[in-house]
């Protein structure tokens, strides 16, 4: 698939993330209320897809050659899918979205971002899902490198390499608007708030985009529900970081900060 040629988006809603944003809870939430949904939570091969474009950033690799290999999966998935819509979760996916969307007709994106601060914390417990957690920190090309330090990702600490990871993923998927027919950016404090107007805002504007018929009956989601928690605690809360790492946080990621409504600490 080469050239100008394009898939139809048209039933394929894209969620995306940088991941620890409440994916997880969101998917269980659509598969328990709206089961006429067709649900792809990272479908394989994205997690090799995304360390092939890490390996591209890199040098390792041609350039493009992941989303020419992610082109053409995508176009045989949805030959193959009968059902009208195709909700797909693939925090894998994002970093690569510049060089997609441009293909498909039609794509509508969520976006779901979570505060940095928070983020970091989750992400650096997390780290990955089951075994994989074991291997992330050893496996090749397992960690985006945003091109702006490049050359001195090395002398970076875990914070700040955190930090660029959230925002080269967020400033991609933000790059990708004009090319979406409908994009909806959602917090994940919303979601999850126990606020329920926020909670319930933010899932009718969920809904709203993956299926306007949704907003016929929209349940209450579950957020005592824990699904894919960190088990870990050992990366220390934001509180306890130190001064000086809460000043790096904020010289990187301050203008999605700002742009996002979210608050820093000084």
């Amino acid at each position: 698939m080469t050239g100008n040629m394009q898939f139809d988006g048209t039933g394929l809603r894209f969620v995306l993330s940088p991941g620890r944003t409440g994916t997880t809870l969101l998917r269980e939430y659509l598969k328990k209320y709206y089961q006429r949904l067709t649900i792809w939570f990272e479908p394989p091969p994205s997690r090799e897809l995304y360390l092939l474009w890490n390996a591209e950033q890199a040098g390792f690799v041609p350039k493009s050659t992941s989303v020419r290999l992610l082109k053409r999966i995508k176009l045989s998935s949805l030959k193959k899918e009968s059902k009208e819509i195709i909700v797909e979760f693939d925090s894998y996916l994002s970093p690569l979205v510049c060089e997609l969307l441009p293909y498909v007709r039609s794509p509508i994106v969520i976006h779901l971002i979570r505060h940095p601060y928070d983020w970091i914390q989750s992400m650096g417990n997390f780290r990955a899902a089951s075994w994989r957690k074991y291997a992330v920190d050893i496996v090749p090309f397992t960690y985006i490198v945003h091109p702006a330090v490049k050359n001195i990702w090395r002398k970076l600490d875990k914070i700040q390499k955190l930090a660029w990871f959230w925002r080269l993923v967020n400033e991609r998927i933000l790059q990708q608007k004009l090319h979406c027919e409908h994009y909806g950016l959602f917090k994940f404090e919303d979601l999850v708030s126990h606020d329920r107007y926020k909670r319930m805002n933010s899932l009718k504007g969920i809904l709203s985009l993956i299926n306007p018929d949704c907003q016929l009956s929209v349940p209450d989601i579950d957020i005592n529900n824990k699904v894919n928690k960190s088990e870990d605690d050992y990366f220390p809360e934001w509180q306890k970081w130190p001064i000086e790492s809460i000043r790096n946080v904020n010289d990187i990621c301050e203008e999605l900060v700002a742009l996002f409504d979210y608050k820093i600490q000084e």
